[in-house]
């Protein structure tokens, strides 16, 4: 008994070039895009921990935790962005949804810390911004109102560039899930019983 292999003729043939597999303003391809997102999660972790050498021991210990949880989750991305294994990219995506989650979630208690809570407010100011109620220099209270515009911009732009990279990964899964299935073959025999 024989069986040949026929191409699926229910799909489109795929095509690399098509404009759904390009991003930011239609200039750049999605696996450019992929690679330079996983990079610069790279260097903002780097950039984290060096923050940190200079903050109080909450936030260093915030950042170490941070960086060794980054490790496997974004050494994960990156294998799978630069050797375009789509399986890879799946730790991203679960732990990314999860983390712009938290991040909303982070920029509500701060919402609710500087509207209700002065003391709260002080020791986040201090912890992140170095903003101290002993200097002299300033008057506390402008730097305090500086600090929450500042940080309120933070998480805005934070989260819109974190919501960014999700995207970007996923159309890139989405992109290598389209190319694998347009190669793959029905297996149907030549002559088949009733």
């Amino acid at each position: 008994m024989s069986s040949s292999i026929k191409p699926s003729s229910s799909s489109a043939p795929f095509d690399e070039n098509n404009i759904k597999y390009f991003c930011f303003c239609k200039k750049l391809h999605i696996r450019t895009a992929a690679r330079l997102v996983s990079i610069l999660l790279v260097i903002g972790v780097v950039i984290n921990i060096f923050y940190s050498f200079g903050r109080t021991s909450t936030l260093i210990i915030y950042s170490w935790v941070l960086a060794t949880f980054a490790i496997g989750v974004y050494g994960s991305l990156v294998y799978g962005v630069f050797r375009e294994k789509r399986i890879f990219t799946m730790p991203f995506l679960v732990f990314q949804a999860s983390f712009i989650f938290l991040i909303g979630m982070m920029f509500f208690v701060f919402m609710i810390c500087a509207m209700f809570s002065v003391d709260s407010l002080k020791k986040i100011a201090y912890d992140f911004g170095g903003i101290n109620e002993n200097d002299t220099n300033n008057s506390y209270h402008e730097s305090i109102r500086g600090f929450v515009i500042m940080v309120m911009l933070f998480f805005i732009a934070f989260f819109s560039s974190q919501c960014w990279f999700f995207e970007v990964i996923y159309r890139f899964y989405q992109y290598l899930e389209e190319r694998e299935s347009s190669f793959a073959f029905n297996l149907e025999p030549e002559f088949s019983m009733p």
